[in-house]
């Protein structure tokens, strides 16, 4: 028989146009049926498609197959339609030889036959002795119905109609059937019956997906070629995958991208360029970031072209040999051999549903030749301030690149503009130049790309810094803080250094302030106010001792260099007072101005020295009552204290600055990766090598700000005024010297005893002869002298050990209390002794003030001398009250507590004073009415001045 006669396999190219009255023949009319079936199958075909639209589905339903409802095409334009379901419950074998021929049946090129075939029939046939049964189908076969693959074929032929005999012949012409035959052939058959057509999707199966191999940092890398070597391996084995599948795109996709290559395939001019760059690279290590992203882009460009390809079908001008008259419809079973054995549905590009995303396919390989042609290093910066360095507001890669800001390592011109092929979403609207951009300017961005910063940007949930690699890292630090102040962005920078060398490390402006520089301050100004109140404390020692000079209290001597008592203090105050005061002004200072100036503790010294050596100069002729400023600043450890919290805070310091090392950092937050940028909320972190050059750029995607605060200004600190002026500028009391005691008493003795005695004797001469009288004189003179000096030298002798006592240092004064009463209270003891011995000076001074034939200014300075020493009694006398209070000693009749308020009350009788007085009448007042001792309570109701009075 003929072969199958294919209505697509000689499209009419004209037909005929009748005349009024022409003679028709059949040339004529069958032109014109030829053309319009040519053109109606041709418009299914071009501008439908080609496969199972739908349906056309096997299934076994008990001994029989199901044929569902379903429309499919041929590519001969052969239009199935089934409305419903059809059941075939019989089958024959279907014999070629004795059918129109079919080619892709086999014996065409070069292909075997598919045998056996196998017809299904829906109803008994009479007269056929080889249809059965389909139960019976295993049976006669062999084979399982199961895994048969069913074929849909349109079985196309023109028969004749010619009735001729001997004596007539009426020629009826001919009829061209086309009718639908089920057919059942195996699985290794219907493979060769299997379409082969060139789509997007069959191209998406024979490209590989590119896998971005991510540089995966250790803390071994903290030098830059080390750091350098983890991207050039990353970058050599994307490179290689690149490579490889790169040189795929053109063969395998030309059918729908060639058109875009006027010089054929371009992936050897690509690999030309690739291979350059990575030999570049593979010298150095500078920008090599740079290039990293760049083939980063290229394998996500590459991915985002596949997906495109993914599942579109779209057949542009179908070949009508492909499946010209069979559809395949899969197993009986669907479970034995899937949708593998299956003819798709090939839409057209007016109909297709993915039309676009091969119009996106097609931008994309156009993007890929785009982004090779046009990388390049950048190098150097654009112009000055933050022009250089810049923000721009982006999508994270969590979007498709083309989504993203343009990186600056693209080159902008006319020839290949960038911003025409990276985002087909604003391409297709027309409004590339809105693509953001760190080169926005050179491609006349518009609308909010020209500023992104001032614009909105709360969409952007990434922002891309760049034009910062190679400069020095605090320029690019400054530069990025200035434009995150000044556009108030969600994003904060850190810098880190390369190396294990601490001090390489780029710290922060100023010092990390924390509560140990508060302690710090605290102790400055502790030091500040001791030396304060010891420069006060000087001046008045130094005007004490000029008083006490010009009252005569004690004489001027001179040491053995012949400096006198006031010259001593004034060379001692000045030289105190110049150099406590240069200490003061640098720990009144802040913490970092203090740590710049070290001169201040070549001053120190000096400064006690000279508090020392001035009371220690004059120790003959002072009583110190109480340790006074010079005492606690001679002893003051605060000093040392300074430099022990400088000590401290340098190794904190040192510290956060062992943190800002490469390997600490990234132990620390093992989660640091390179993105060309930082995201919304984390933080940007700048790598720097050892002449502190940015190499490198990584993101956290949160906050790591430095913990410390900047350095506050310092608040003013007051001394809390719980001691009163007076103990600050007193404490020390100038007295004669003992040798100045007893030349006094001597003095008295000779001028006032001596005179008296000559005026007894001169009143009992009477008319006596002048030798008789001086004689006598002489005699009783003698004797009155040697008496009264035994008798007043014993006094005077009395009375200068008790003022060594007065003026012998505290431990002396203690041990000489301890034998004034045998207190088994030892501290009892020493109060009650310190009291008696206060009482001892008082009354010392007071009947010196009052003794007869003293010049006004002396008596006047032993009168205020007398009044501090009442006034220290009355201290004294109110501590040991306090004493016995806080003890609760026992103040019962016969008790050493009743016996030690009756040695306080006898002292009391020793104050005369309206100021003393007041002391301790307010003390012994206060320790009454808070103490619970009913029994001492009683007893201080008679211990008031008011009482002794």
């Amino acid at each position: 028989m003929a072969e199958i006669y294919r209505s697509l396999g000689q499209v009419a190219a004209a037909y005929a146009i009748f005349e009024q009255n022409q003679v028709l023949s059949h040339r004529e009319l069958n032109s014109v049926g030829a053309y319009l079936d040519g053109q109606e199958r041709g418009t299914r075909l071009a501008l439908l498609g080609a496969g199972i639209v739908n349906g056309l589905r096997l299934s076994r339903k008990h001994d029989a197959v199901v044929l569902s409802a379903g429309i499919g095409l041929t590519t001969d334009g052969d239009l199935i339609h089934r409305t419903g379901e059809t059941v075939y419950p019989w089958f024959r074998p279907y014999r070629a030889a004795t059918r129109p021929a079919y080619a892709p049946f086999g014996g065409n090129d070069g292909k075997p036959a598919v045998e056996p075939i196998y017809e299904l029939v829906e109803s008994r046939e009479s007269n056929t002795a080889d249809l059965a049964e389909l139960s019976l189908f295993t049976e006669r076969t062999g084979l399982q119905l199961e895994s048969m693959v069913g074929v849909l074929l349109m079985e196309s032929a023109v028969t004749e109609f010619d009735l001729c005999t001997g004596t007539d012949c009426d020629n009826l012409g001919q009829e061209c059937r086309h009718i639908p035959r089920l057919l059942l052939v195996e699985q290794a058959g219907a493979q060769g019956l299997l379409e082969q057509v060139a789509t997007p999707r069959q191209a998406f199966f024979e490209l590989d997906e590119i896998v971005v191999v991510r540089p995966v940092l250790a803390a071994a890398d903290n030098t830059p070629n080390r750091l350098a070597q983890v991207f050039r391996t990353a970058c050599t084995a994307l490179g290689g995958s690149l490579g490889a599948g790169l040189t795929r795109l053109y063969p395998v996709c030309a059918p729908f991208v060639g058109d875009l290559f006027a010089d054929g395939d371009p992936a050897p001019s690509w690999l030309k360029q690739l291979q350059g760059w990575q030999g570049h690279f593979n010298a150095t290590g500078e920008s090599i970031q740079y290039y990293y992203d760049f083939l980063k882009d290229l394998a996500e460009t590459w991915n985002d072209f596949r997906a495109c390809l993914a599942g579109d079908r779209t057949w542009n001008c179908p070949d009508p040999l492909a499946f010209p008259k069979h559809l395949l419809l899969g197993t009986v079973d669907a479970a034995a051999g899937g949708e593998t054995l299956r003819t798709a549905f090939y839409p057209s590009p007016l109909v297709s549903h993915t039309a676009g995303q091969l119009r996106h396919a097609r931008f994309l390989a156009g993007k890929i030749d785009t982004l090779i042609r046009t990388f390049t290093v950048p190098t150097g910066t654009k112009g000055a301030g933050d022009a250089a360095i810049r923000i721009t507001p982006s999508r994270s890669e969590e979007a498709p690149l083309e989504e993203r800001a343009i990186p600056w390592y693209y080159r902008v011109n006319t020839t290949i503009p960038i911003h025409l092929q990276w985002n087909f979403r604003l391409r297709e609207m027309g409004m590339a130049t809105a693509n953001y951009s760190y080169n926005a300017e050179f491609y006349g961005a518009t609308g909010a790309a020209a500023q992104p910063l001032a614009a909105a940007c709360g969409r952007y949930p990434f922002f891309r810094i760049e034009g910062h690699l190679g400069q020095p890292v605090t320029t690019v630090t400054t530069a990025l803080e200035k434009l995150i102040e000044k556009w108030n962005l969600p994003i904060a920078v850190r810098a880190i250094a390369l190396g294990i060398d601490r001090t390489k490390v780029v710290k922060r402006p100023g010092i990390r302030y924390t509560d140990l520089h508060r302690l710090h301050y605290l102790f400055r100004q502790d030091v500040s106010k001791q030396l304060g109140e010891a420069i006060r404390f000087s001046q008045n020692f130094k005007q004490k001792v000029d008083k006490a000079v010009r009252a005569e209290v004690i004489a001027n001597r001179a040491d053995d260099a012949g400096v006198t008592y006031t010259g001593y203090a004034k060379d001692k105050n000045t030289e105190l007072a110049r150099n406590a005061a240069k200490v003061r002004t640098v720990l009144n200072r802040s913490y970092s101005q203090y740590k710049t100036d070290t001169t201040w503790k070549a001053n120190v010294a000096p400064a006690l020295e000279a508090a020392g050596r001035f009371k220690t100069r004059l120790s003959e002729v002072v009583k110190t009552e109480f340790a006074t400023p010079f005492d606690t600043l001679i002893g003051n450890d605060r000093m040392h204290w300074l430099d022990w919290l400088d000590d401290i805070i340098k190794a904190k310091d040192e510290q956060e600055d062992d943190k800002l090392l490469f390997a600490s950092f990234l132990a620390a937050h093992p989660g640091l990766e390179h993105a060309g940028g930082v995201a919304r909320g984390g933080t940007f972190v700048l790598v720097h090598d050892q002449e502190h050059k940015v190499v490198a750029d990584f993101m956290l995607p949160y906050l790591c700000r430095e913990e410390a605060e900047a350095e506050p200004a310092q608040p003013a600190i007051d001394k809390p005024s719980l001691r009163p002026g007076w103990v600050v500028g007193n404490g020390i009391t100038v007295l004669p010297s003992r040798n100045e005691f007893v030349r006094d008493k001597l003095n008295v003795f000779r001028d006032d005893q001596v005179t008296s005695l000559i005026r007894d004797q001169l009143t009992g001469f009477k008319n006596e002869h002048l030798d008789t009288l001086r004689d006598k004189v002489e005699t009783n003179l003698t004797a009155r002298i040697d008496a009264l000096q035994k008798e007043y030298l014993g006094t005077v002798k009395e009375s200068t050990n008790l003022m060594g006592n007065a003026l012998i240092s505290q431990k002396e004064r203690v041990s000489v209390g301890d034998k004034v009463a045998g207190y088994a209270d030892a501290g009892l003891q020493t109060m009650v002794a310190a009291a008696k011995e206060k009482e001892t000076v008082a009354r010392y001074l007071t009947e010196k003030a009052a003794q007869p034939g003293l010049g006004e200014a002396q008596r006047a300075a032993y009168r205020q001398q007398a009044d501090e020493a009442e006034n220290d009694l009355a201290v004294a006398i109110a501590d040991a009250t306090q004493y016995i209070a806080d003890a609760k000693i026992d103040v019962a009749v016969g008790s050493e507590g009743m016996a030690a308020l009756l040695a306080l009350n006898s002292n009391l009788g020793s104050v005369t004073s309206e100021a003393a007085a007041k002391t301790v009448d307010a003390r012994l007042g206060a320790i009454k009415a808070t103490t619970a001792n009913s029994g001492l309570a009683l007893v201080m109701g008679a211990m008031t001045i008011g009482k002794q009075r």
